[in-house]
Formats: C-alpha cells, structure tokens, sequence
C-alpha cells in the first residue's frame, strides 16, 4: 500500500480488505478448536483479529498490551503447565529406560552381559537422571524452554 499513489477510498478499501482477510484467519482458530491450544497473548490477539475484543478489552487497552510482557507469559497457567508437562516426559523416558535395562537383562540370551554392558554403570546413571527430572530445581531450570504441550498427555 502507498497511500501517495492512490486515492483515499482505494486506500481505504485495501485496509479494509486486510483487516477482513485477517478476521477470516482468525476465525479458523476458533472453528478447528486450535484457539485452545494457543498460548495467552495469542489467545488474546485471535480474539481481537476474530471479535474485535478479548475478554473486554480492545487492543489498544493497557492490560491487553501487557499480556504481552515476558513477566506475563512466564507466570502463566499455560506456561506452567507445559513446563510441568516437560518434567513429566523427561522422567517417563527415563523410566522407559530403567524399564528396558530391566527387560533386557531378564531374557535368557542375554544371561551374562551384566559385566559386558556395565549393568551397575547404567543403573546409576538412570537413577542419577531419574533424581535430576523428579527434583524441583530441575522444574525450576526448565524456565525459559518452551516445554511441552500437555495435551500430549490428556
């Protein structure tokens, strides 16, 4: 668009046209059921692009604007979540392997190769892992990473 080079109602019309093409996007979010998947300030954003507001507010509202903030998307239920579902897949894995150690070692052709795999070597390092994922500085040190979508988990 370069307003310069057009009349005002050609401009307009291609505003128009924008705004309207980004409403029909946003909709999509809520007809397919995505919306629910979104984090806060997207959430919040699709409702505008969709409504025209979210719970509310207009986009130009200050508490709108501060759903926005790193402080805001860290402290949320959403991000917790995730974070809180990251923890769960690192431990289920680790379990996963302490469970096929396990397995491997119970079926008859692999009778004696506890010494040729360092059996207790791999035990302590699952169990080491293991104590790591359940810790809460280890939840704590997951700040920052994008975790995981819980519904994985639902």
């Amino acid at each position: 668009l370069r307003p310069e080079l057009q009349d005002l109602d050609t401009f307009v019309d291609g505003i128009r046209n924008i705004v309207e093409t980004q409403r029909r996007v946003a909709l999509n979010y809520f007809k397919d059921g995505s919306i629910d998947a979104a984090c806060p300030p997207l959430k919040a954003l699709l409702n505008v692009m969709a409504y025209g507001e979210y719970e509310g507010m207009k986009y130009t509202d200050p508490a709108f604007r501060a759903m926005f903030s790193l402080d805001t998307f860290e402290t949320s239920d959403w991000y917790k979540e995730r974070l809180d579902a990251k923890q769960k897949v690192d431990i289920q894995l680790w379990e996963r392997h302490q469970e096929y150690l396990e397995g491997f070692l119970k079926k008859a052709i692999n009778e004696g190769m506890e010494e040729r795999i360092d059996e207790a070597g791999l035990r302590r390092r699952i169990a080491r892992r293991l104590k790591t994922f359940r810790s809460p500085e280890y939840r704590e040190n997951l700040k920052g990473c994008l975790g995981v979508d819980p519904s994985l988990f639902r």
